[in-house]
């Protein structure tokens, strides 16, 4: 803290070079296929935001850099543990309600009987939905109207599809191998009219290829093929890897360069020429590219379950007005 109090802003890198002992590692979960090693400097960081004393500040370096500054924290008012959890629920209902007492729980890892208490401290209304007993807060219950068509490429881990633990109103449970990786993480989603309809992902190249679940019409295709246009320009030059990398995301952003491109059949293979790839990290395969579907994408990964085949859309791939921007097809060439 001292350090802090010194310089205003301080690296990781930096702590350690101060404090020599915090240079040194420790094992996280050792003997298990997940063992890690993390410096000891990480650990106290955590710690210390955690308590509220320190917070992050601006990245060292361009602003997808993973490496951050910390600085001094103001410190949070004391508050009594259920005034707490009332106070969070209230800011969630705020903005992903209404929401179940599934979803809060989910969210915030706490116990049924203790997100039951938050939600009644918050004086949020009981609603019926879909998925059983929802609640929303008072001063959300007027009626609201129907917005225009739109669509959204929204970044992994955005806060959106990991807002709630019932998913089935906005996305169909097909696709969840596909676009989430083992621990639950999303990967980029392309959105129309609050539902996910497809995946996106940057290549090395910097295009942003994108694939559609099924045919959203042609006025919602060109809304799409708008949104990854205006993406590529976005980012221009700068080249972005989520953190978390889902089956999709990885063959997506892996496809060949325009001109490296083979010629997709328009049809849907059948199963005998599935071949899907190996596991995730695997070695890159020498030699043509071969077929696979969106079922082989979740086949691949060490999943649960599969993803059933899906109607292919469009029926083959092409190149937008947009060099930057390209869409695929079903099946996917790897």
């Amino acid at each position: 803290m001292a350090l802090l109090a010194e310089r205003g802003e301080v690296t990781a890198a930096e702590f350690a070079d101060a404090v020599p002992a915090l240079r040194e590692q420790s094992v996280t979960s050792p003997g298990k296929p997940y063992e890690s090693r993390r410096r000891v400097a990480s650990t106290v960081l955590g710690v210390l935001a955690a308590e509220g004393r320190i917070r992050r500040a601006r990245p060292a370096g361009s602003w997808t850099s993973a490496r951050f500054r910390w600085a001094p924290a103001e410190p949070l008012p004391e508050l009594p543990p259920a005034a707490s959890k009332a106070a969070l629920a209230r800011l969630y209902l705020a903005v992903f309600g209404p929401v179940t007492e599934a979803d809060l729980k989910w969210w915030t890892g706490s116990t049924l009987t203790a997100t039951r208490k938050a939600i009644a401290a918050t004086g949020a209304e009981a609603v019926d939905l879909d998925e059983g007993t929802g609640y929303v807060l008072a001063e959300d219950l007027e009626p609201v109207s129907d917005p225009e068509p739109w669509v959204a490429l929204l970044p992994g881990l955005d806060p959106t599809p990991m807002g709630w633990r019932h998913r089935d109103w906005y996305l169909d449970t097909e696709h969840t191998p596909a676009l989430f990786d083992r621990n639950g993480n999303i990967g980029p989603t392309v959105w129309a009219d609050g539902r996910i309809i497809g995946a996106w992902a940057q290549r090395p190249d910097g295009t942003i290829n994108h694939h559609l679940f099924t045919d959203p019409g042609p006025e919602t295709r060109t809304a799409v093929q708008h949104e990854a246009a205006r993406m590529a320009t976005f980012l221009g030059d700068t080249r972005v890897t989520p953190c978390y990398r889902t089956p999709l995301e990885r063959h997506l952003s892996a496809w060949p360069v325009e001109g490296q491109r083979r010629r997709v059949r328009h049809q849907h293979p059948g199963p005998e020429v599935l071949r899907p790839r190996p596991g995730v990290g695997a070695r890159p395969r020498r030699g043509p590219p071969r077929p696979v579907t969106v079922a082989g994408l979740a086949a691949a990964a060490p999943m649960r379950t599969a993803v059933p085949p899906q109607p292919c859309w469009p029926p083959g791939p092409g190149v937008l007005p947009t060099p930057a921007v390209a869409f695929t097809a079903c099946p996917i060439w790897v």
